[in-house]
């Protein structure tokens, strides 16, 4: 198990000049940003041009993911120079390891939700509504392929991944700026400040274990949970008819009120982060995880720290143009 902030990895690249930099990462986030708004607009115009999406929109989504984030890995890892398994590693992570990671990662969940709900007294939860129409066209199965497997998974070969793997800074900043990398890269304000959040919790397990196993295991968990809630609402309690039935068309034409979902959050997640808080701790005793893993090594200490490279600002800015774009728009 990787228990300590050094890494083969973090190294600074020339020794003499003895600095960490994080502009791998940043022209990796760079080029996936613009990428992401061709293909977004890619697709709204084919579409357009078709008359509106295809009525299977989990086989769209489960393509779009593909086509979003595969090709930019691929071309990061050819211009690193780096293997494939050195930008994503991984590495067995035990079975009451995975236990405590699925735990971790329900737990969790009601403290993330704090976040959306406090975005959505700004922004509307775009998310909700497309699960919603997805869910109620396929079947269960891809569902759960096109939300809870697919994304999660190519997520982390991005973020976990990529991103993570051209960091050459200090642990404290990778994980900050990968977690920030993680919700830029949802090109959904609403989602931002949650994803952020998670992407932290994620970061973390991929430092302590040394694989992207435990992430993905955690991301999943997320993700999954959050759809089996949503197969279970949008698909089987209409399909009971009666009361039922009719309680939940009613609830699904109205607005959810944030300030009810962010009292609903914060009861919930005063009742389960003291769990998280205890498993967290279980598991980083079962790994032999020591003291503040922030603390910055000697040599961390000495180099000088490059992370606002002119690459991350233009990232900032391309990320909060095209999200100025998209709200005229719409």
């Amino acid at each position: 198990m990787n228990t300590s902030n050094e890494n083969i990895n973090n190294e600074p690249p020339d020794n003499k000049a003895a600095v960490f930099t994080a502009r791998p990462a940043n022209r990796y986030m760079l080029g996936l940003s613009a990428y992401s708004i061709l293909v977004h607009a890619a697709i709204s115009y084919i579409f357009g041009k078709l008359g509106g999406y295809p009525q299977n929109l989990m086989a769209v989504q489960i393509a779009f993911q593909l086509v979003l984030l595969v090709p930019p890995l691929v071309v990061f890892v050819r211009l690193s120079g780096a293997k494939m398994s050195e930008v994503l590693p991984f590495r067995k992570v035990g079975a009451v390891n995975v236990l405590l990671i699925i735990g971790m990662a329900l737990f969790i969940q009601p403290l993330l939700m704090i976040f959306s709900a406090a975005a959505m007294f700004f922004f509307k939860n775009e998310v909700s509504d497309f699960m919603q129409a997805g869910i109620a066209q396929a079947n269960p199965v891809l569902c759960f392929v096109a939300l809870a497997v697919a994304p999660p998974v190519l997520e982390e070969a991005s973020f976990r991944g990529a991103a993570y793997f051209g960091a050459k800074t200090p642990l404290l900043h990778r994980v900050l700026l990968t977690s920030l990398f993680f919700g830029l890269g949802h090109m959904n304000p609403q989602q931002l400040l949650y994803a952020v959040v998670a992407g932290v919790f994620l970061a973390l397990l991929r430092h302590y274990t040394g694989s992207m196993s435990a992430s993905i295991i955690a991301h999943c968990t997320i993700n999954g949970w959050q759809t089996l809630l949503s197969l279970l609402y949008f698909k089987l309690a209409p399909s009971l008819g009666g009361e039922t039935s009719e309680l939940v068309r009613r609830a699904s034409e109205e607005p959810v009120s944030p300030l009810a979902a962010l009292g609903v959050s914060g009861v919930l997640a005063a009742l389960t982060l003291p769990v998280f808080l205890l498993l967290g701790w279980i598991f980083l005793r079962r790994i032999g995880a020591e003291g503040n893993p922030f603390r910055r090594t000697a040599e961390e200490k000495a180099a000088k720290t490059r992370v606002f490279t002119w690459e991350f600002w233009a990232v900032i800015a391309l990320c909060a143009a095209y999200e100025a774009a998209s709200a005229l728009s719409a």
